[in-house]
């Protein structure tokens, strides 16, 4: 073989691997574009809000980190940032999550993920309201799955693709409308 060809035999190869590196990390980024919170969320729906507070029905206010319009009704989403095992259910008081050695607790998100849907279903009626604690990062729930817990991906699997979105959210717009009147910016 001749120097020249040898020569553009390497550069063909480098260009080669060059451009199949460049399509497997373009490719990486893409997934983990698609799997972050404000992604799924945009995929679920159109129509959100994001860190308002409304009337709590109870002369108070109550924040709503992430509250959007979807197939099914309106759904009320409480982000943890978490990776490890989750240890939690509706009866304990305070939820753990372990990652190798880094530990660490919270209050049960339940309670709280039910006062906020009870007051979005006041404003909605008769949109069907859903509350979900949602889990993003790897995690797992080695006790078994907690009603109305999930992660992001089971989220999506859940909520997406639910009925005719066009005429469902025609006839959920106005409850939602209302509440988007009422909600007010979050300034805490």
């Amino acid at each position: 073989m001749d120097p020249f060809s040898t020569q553009q035999m390497l550069a063909a190869t480098g260009g080669a691997l060059g451009l199949g590196l460049s399509i497997y990390l373009l490719i990486r980024l893409r997934r983990r574009l698609r799997a972050r919170p404000q992604s799924v969320f945009s995929r679920l729906s159109r129509q959100r809000l994001q860190d308002v507070v409304i009337d709590d029905g109870l002369d108070g206010e109550i924040h709503l980190e992430h509250v959007m319009l979807t197939g099914r009704g309106v759904l009320v989403i409480d982000l943890r940032n978490a990776r490890g095992a989750v240890f939690g259910g509706p009866r304990l008081e305070q939820w753990k999550v372990m990652a190798g050695e880094r530990r660490f607790a919270f209050r049960n998100p339940l309670e709280a993920l039910a006062a906020r849907v009870q007051a979005v279903e006041r404003l909605v009626r008769p949109v069907p309201v859903f509350g979900r604690v949602v889990f993003a990062g790897p995690v797992e729930f080695p006790a078994g799955a907690v009603e109305q817990v999930s992660t992001l991906t089971e989220l999506e699997e859940e909520f997406s693709g639910d009925g005719d979105h066009g005429q469902t959210l025609e006839a959920f717009q106005g409850g939602w409308e209302h509440l988007a009147q009422v909600a007010k910016p979050h300034l805490g």
